[in-house]
């Protein structure tokens, strides 16, 4: 009987020590998973961003060759005395409007906008504060090209508007809607 009590405590024991060190080679386990994972989000962010200063890169050559200049945020606007005004909004149906904005180039050069299908691109905000995204940024995030000299139109559309429109946002640059 104490022999048998013996034997049963010694495989409790030995269960209850493989247990553990299964836990412990799990524990290993999602470690090194995880780390392989961790690692492979890295690489693949790294590789991506690699792929866009090339695809820039790529482009600003282009550029160079028909002499237009790339505007792809807030400092461009500014580096390049672009101006823009809201010239007109209208309401397409409930929550959904049009802004038509001009874009004024003074420069002896073309420019092109680009990047306009990012979020945060292209806002209209409320005049609450609340943001409005475009309804459909793949097609209205086209790049743009605003001639030297002259200025363009540019309209978008924007959905989920639950008050009146007060600031359209283009590259983090606000522009207040005075005609509406």
């Amino acid at each position: 009987m104490i022999r048998s009590a013996i034997f049963s405590a010694l495989i409790s024991f030995s269960l209850i020590c493989c247990s553990a060190a299964q836990a412990k080679e799990e524990s290993l386990l999602e470690t090194g998973v995880r780390d392989i994972v961790s690692d492979t989000v890295s690489a693949g962010q790294d590789f991506m961003s690699a792929v866009k200063e090339g695809f820039d890169e790529g482009r600003q050559g282009k550029e160079k060759l028909d002499r237009s200049r790339l505007v792809a945020g807030p400092e461009d606007l500014k580096r390049l005395k672009l101006t823009m005004e809201v010239v007109k909004v209208e309401e397409l149906s409930a929550g959904r409007f049009q802004v038509t904005v001009a874009l004024r180039n003074p420069n002896d050069f073309m420019v092109r906008l680009v990047n306009l299908e990012r979020a945060g691109n292209v806002v209209l905000l409320d005049k609450d504060g609340f943001a409005s995204a475009l309804a459909d940024p793949a097609a209205e995030g086209r790049e743009v090209d605003v001639l030297g000299r002259s200025a363009a139109r540019l309209r978008f559309t924007f959905v989920n508007v639950e008050n009146r429109p007060a600031t359209f946002r283009l590259y983090n640059t606000d522009t207040r809607i005075s005609r509406w």
